[in-house]
């Protein structure tokens, strides 16, 4: 997508305050890498949450960066919203990862784990 066109429709102004929480996040990231943190985003409906997110994380893949766009609404269908939610995160930032690195493989290894506990039903141990 062309980047100049991400905010094309932007009825609410809404472009700068994505620049901004873009820059915010670089910032942040650079004093800390290993200082995590939850950010939340708040608002009545019909005051474009859902917009402002799309085209954020529009922008910020435009700029390279890994982005994981899940969106819960969307994904209010199943009794095990967690296990929906893991398989976004591996298809969203597997192109960021080796299938031999070690990050991966503890990612893997976690999913793996949590299915019991997501899927009763389900068990990795047996054959």
């Amino acid at each position: 997508m062309d980047k100049s066109k991400i905010w094309e429709n932007d009825c609410l102004n809404r472009k700068e305050e994505g620049q901004f929480l873009i820059h915010y996040l670089r910032e942040r990231y650079k004093q800390n890498k290993e200082n995590l943190f939850v950010l939340n985003l708040n608002a009545e409906w019909g005051f474009g949450k859902t917009y402002f997110l799309e085209n954020l994380a529009l922008e910020l893949k435009e700029e390279q960066h890994p982005v994981v766009y899940f969106d819960a609404w969307k994904n209010d269908y199943t009794k095990d919203p967690l296990l929906v939610f893991i398989s976004e995160v591996d298809n969203s930032l597997k192109e960021y990862f080796k299938e031999d690195s070690e990050t991966y493989k503890l990612f893997k290894k976690a999913s793996i784990s949590m299915a019991p506990k997501i899927l009763p039903h389900s068990n990795p141990n047996k054959n």
